[in-house]
């Protein structure tokens, strides 16, 4: 007998521990939103250095960049952050961001042409002789 109430009350607690579980899972996709961006982007570089910092960016859950339509897309916590700090964190690395608009056409050069560019990796060179896919990795211009 004692045996049958304890067996009765595991299944309680089991099937309310269940229920509970579903509920706090459903809580948490209602705090997830997402979101397109813009950002010149000029090589697949560029879109791995802004992926990387979107994925330390706090709030972030999923981050993609593609350089050769210049969107980028994350899915975040509402909760932690929101699209004003993505984009200052995009800003951090010297890309500047806006929220995407269709008629929005990239105006991506070759790979750090543009050395004089505002946002993006040509912004980022200091030397002359470098071209911003070279310097990251570590390597001169080769003539």
């Amino acid at each position: 007998m004692k045996k049958l109430i304890v067996l009765i009350v595991s299944v309680v607690l089991i099937s309310g521990q269940i229920v509970f579980a579903q509920k706090s899972v459903q809580d948490d996709n209602s705090k997830i939103s997402e979101v397109r961006l813009t950002a010149k982007m000029n090589c697949s570089d560029c879109a791995l250095k802004i992926k990387k910092q979107l994925a330390f960016t706090k709030g972030v859950k999923y981050a993609t960049a593609d350089y050769e339509t210049g969107i980028v897309y994350v899915q975040y916590r509402n909760d932690k952050t929101n699209v004003d700090k993505i984009i200052a964190s995009l800003a951090e690395i010297g890309y500047e961001a806006k929220i995407y608009s269709p008629t929005y056409t990239n105006t991506r050069k070759t790979c750090c042409s543009d050395k004089n560019s505002a946002s993006g990796c040509g912004a980022n060179t200091s030397n002359s002789n470098k071209t911003c896919c070279s310097s990251k990795l570590g390597e001169d211009k080769k003539e």
